[in-house]
């Protein structure tokens, strides 16, 4: 009988094929696949997998036998029937037969598998303060499994983690937790892959802490010590004198404790220890005694200033312990309505070149200074401007705007109405020149007398009707039709008078010829 597994290494998750051949079938053939961590010699007496397998997974095999053979995939399990696939290594496959009489399986045969790549856990760092981010790395997880978290027996996988941790599509886990709070020693780290079962733990020492609020001050001012990774008790001291015994809950605590009021300026130690183990469980932070947290001095604007411009920068004084400033602007002198600025600003200027106040207008500015821990000076001394008035300057605006349009057709149609030109001809003067001769016949004797010719000139004055001429134009090129209308008129004028002079003409020639 031959036992083959394809491939021979893998990971938990994989899939590997298992081919028997060759196979006795006898009156019974069931068979099944085992997979265990221990090698079993097969020679000799029958083994049996329920006597000699302490550790293993099994699964029948259902896969058709043919010709005595058969091929059936399987998936590397990550739990045996009592325990957790917790590590590389070899590991063997066997195929077992049904014993049909005492109802257990026969080993027939065994083959090596090598388990690689398995789940190693890392926990960075190894120790720590309650708070601080703890990287936890590590491989061989099921690609894209769910991952759960256990810190000292206490599932933090949700409200600590943002999101549901998960193995990456190679298996390997990359998460940053904050360390959680809790008393103090070595407490141990779980992850558990939740498809494959894996399980791997380390451990995390939390170590003590305290912090100071605020870390500094004045003599006689008060301070909360808040306390971490402690154990039942807590004893406080300043400056080697005890101040406070409290009790801890969870491994932490808070008291306030007051300073002495004599101090010089300088630094001084506040630490918290354990009553019965003060030199294994302690923590210390130093308190520095300031001088008191002053009020800024208002530089500029001065107070009463008038003319101020309607954009102002606010200057006031450094203060040499201050974090940040608390500045305000108001048109109230008592800053209950009509605050137009409130701001906390790390520099000691104020400069908003997009506020614009209103001209001839009071307003009034305030400032104070803010240390550690939000503490808060006086504010400062009250100070007020005057705005310049408004005027109204000229504004002058230069705007270049570059067109590039297409080239424009029009087509315009004129139609002129007709031209009425009337002409009044003043009265025409006709002088016309007759020459009369007279001869006289008598009886004999017959005389005959001869006149000079006799002149008469006769003035007649004849009235002409007005000459009227109509002449309707229709301009051939639209753009030119006012041109065109007065080359007309003046035409028609040229016509009348030529009309109105050939008409005198004809008159004179009719005298005359009269």
């Amino acid at each position: 009988m031959v036992l083959t597994v394809e491939p021979s290494s893998g990971q938990i998750g994989d899939a590997v094929t298992i081919y028997g051949n060759d196979l006795y079938l006898g009156q019974n053939p069931m068979f099944r696949i085992y997979f265990s961590d221990k090698q079993v010699d097969l020679s000799g007496v029958d083994k049996y997998a329920e006597n000699e397998l302490t550790s293993y997974w099994f699964t029948q095999v259902t896969s058709s036998i043919v010709d005595n053979c058969f091929a059936q995939t399987v998936i590397i399990p990550s739990y045996f029937n009592n325990k957790a696939v917790d590590e590389d290594g070899t590991y063997y496959f066997y195929l077992a037969k049904h014993n049909g009489t005492i109802n257990k399986y026969v080993l027939l045969k065994g083959e090596p598998f090598e388990l690689t790549g398995f789940f190693e856990v890392s926990f960075i760092p190894s120790e720590g303060h309650v708070g601080q981010e703890l990287e936890i790395s590590g491989e061989g997880f099921l690609p894209g499994e769910d991952i759960q978290i256990l810190f000292a027996g206490v599932d933090i996988t949700t409200g600590y983690v943002e999101g549901a941790p998960q193995a990456l599509s190679s298996g390997a886990l990359s998460v940053v937790i904050p360390v959680p709070a809790g008393i103090y020693g070595e407490k141990q780290v779980t992850v558990v892959g939740e498809s494959s079962g894996i399980t791997a733990t380390g451990t995390f020492t939390v170590l003590p802490k305290i912090t100071l609020s605020p870390s500094f001050g004045e003599s006689g001012s008060a301070v909360v010590v808040n306390g971490s990774g402690f154990y039942e008790n807590a004893d406080i001291y300043f400056d080697e004198t005890l101040v406070a015994s409290v009790e801890v809950a969870s491994g932490s605590f808070t008291e306030e404790i007051e300073l002495p009021a004599d101090l010089e300026l300088g630094t001084y130690a506040i630490r918290a220890q354990d009553p019965l183990a003060p030199e294994m469980i302690f923590a210390s932070a130093n308190f520095e005694v300031t001088d008191p947290l002053v009020a800024p001095e208002p530089l500029e604007p001065a107070n009463g200033e008038q003319e101020v411009p309607v954009n102002p920068v606010f200057i006031w004084s450094l203060v040499e312990v201050a974090q940040s400033y608390d500045f305000q602007l108001s048109l109230d002198p008592g800053f209950e309505t009509d605050i137009l600025v409130d701001e906390n600003l790390s520099y000691a200027f104020y400069a908003n070149t997009s506020l614009e106040l209103d001209g001839d207008t009071y307003y009034y500015w305030r400032v104070r200074a803010v240390g550690e821990d939000e503490a808060t000076s006086p504010w400062s001394v009250l100070r007020n401007i005057r705005t310049v008035a408004e005027t109204t300057a000229p504004v002058e605006i230069t705007q270049t705007i570059t067109v590039t349009a297409p080239p424009v057709t029009t087509t315009v149609s004129v139609t002129a109405p007709p031209l009425t030109v009337t002409q009044t001809q003043p009265p025409l003067t006709v002088t016309r020149t007759n020459e009369v001769t007279y001869t006289t016949t008598a009886p004999s004797p017959t005389i005959t007398m001869t006149q000079p010719p006799l002149t008469l000139t006769q003035t007649e004055v004849v009235e002409q009707p007005p000459v009227t001429v109509t002449q309707t134009i229709e301009p051939a090129e639209p753009a030119d039709g006012g041109r065109d209308g007065l080359n007309w008129a003046m035409i028609a004028m040229f016509l009348g008078g030529a009309v109105m002079a050939a008409g005198g003409l004809v008159i004179l020639i009719d005298r005359i010829r009269y």
